[in-house]
């Protein structure tokens, strides 16, 4: 069986625009760019706030019948709001960025996490990305380059080739995606959001994993846990001579043999 060379890194519960794969596997710069060049291609996340209940939705055409008694017009044609729980994510992939746009105007979508998490999906700058803000590139839309923050965990296609593994002392709920997303930018990848592209899920309850973490029953013990390993995860990834610092850019070159062989033993034991 033969491994693909590029590889989607994404939420089980998002949903790709329409075309996505289409428009990667027809277009050799694209490939090119994240095979050779080095490329985390990040897909705009964004979130759908639910459809209304029947409750609302018979709430919402009560109200509506009365202000037309009132003005004396004639009932308005077709209701918002019909799609089912957990079909308006892929009626939105499919209509694409224009329907995405006017639920966003609208307000009912989002990007992700941006109210309670915003440093995870903040350096994507949506509102850029719908503003339609893009770099041309001989009359070709290339999207746009932004640099990699701390906690950014972006959703990207790259290389499978130039991806770090996930780093397995993560247990659990936190920080997973965060430090795999730092691996990335340490290992030299830059990150370019794609034009048109984008994911989508719709608002659901937060999970039992989410409640034991950050719930206020929930020990504090597993969060200290978390938040030191990170810490000591990325200075780690310092040591490692060839790395680049994400924040700064930077080369680190120069280190002592014993600490690269101790962090380097380290790794490997994670990895085995």
């Amino acid at each position: 069986e033969q491994e693909a060379e590029l590889v989607f890194l994404l939420d089980v519960d998002f949903v790709p625009s329409a075309g996505l794969h289409t428009a990667l596997a027809g277009d050799p710069a694209a490939r090119a760019a994240a095979l050779l060049g080095r490329t985390a291609l990040v897909v705009p996340a964004f979130e759908l706030a639910p459809p209304p209940s029947a409750e609302e939705e018979e709430g919402s055409s009560e109200q509506r019948e009365r202000e037309q008694e009132r003005s004396g017009s004639g009932p308005a044609g077709g209701t918002a709001g019909t799609a089912g729980q957990g079909t308006l994510a892929a009626a939105t992939a499919a209509a694409g960025k224009p329907a995405l746009r006017a639920l966003v105007a609208g307000g009912r979508a989002s990007a992700f996490h941006t109210a309670h998490f915003p440093a995870g999906h903040g350096p994507t700058d949506s509102a850029r990305w719908l503003e339609g803000g893009e770099a041309e590139h001989g009359g070709q839309n290339v999207g746009y380059e932004v640099r990699y923050a701390d906690f950014y965990e972006p959703y990207v296609v790259a290389a499978r080739a130039h991806l770090p593994r996930y780093d397995e002392r993560f247990r659990g709920y936190g920080l997973n995606k965060v430090s795999h997303l730092h691996a990335v930018a340490a290992a030299g990848l830059r990150f370019r959001v794609h034009p048109t592209a984008f994911v989508c899920a719709e608002e659901h309850a937060k999970s039992t994993s989410w409640g034991a973490v950050f719930g206020q029953a929930g020990p504090h013990t597993h969060r200290v846990r978390v938040a030191h390993l990170y810490q000591r995860f990325k200075c780690e990834l310092r040591a490692l001579e060839g790395t680049v610092d994400p924040a700064s850019g930077a080369v680190s070159a120069r280190h002592g043999a014993a600490q690269r062989a101790g962090v380097a033993a380290r790794m490997a034991a994670v990895a085995a």
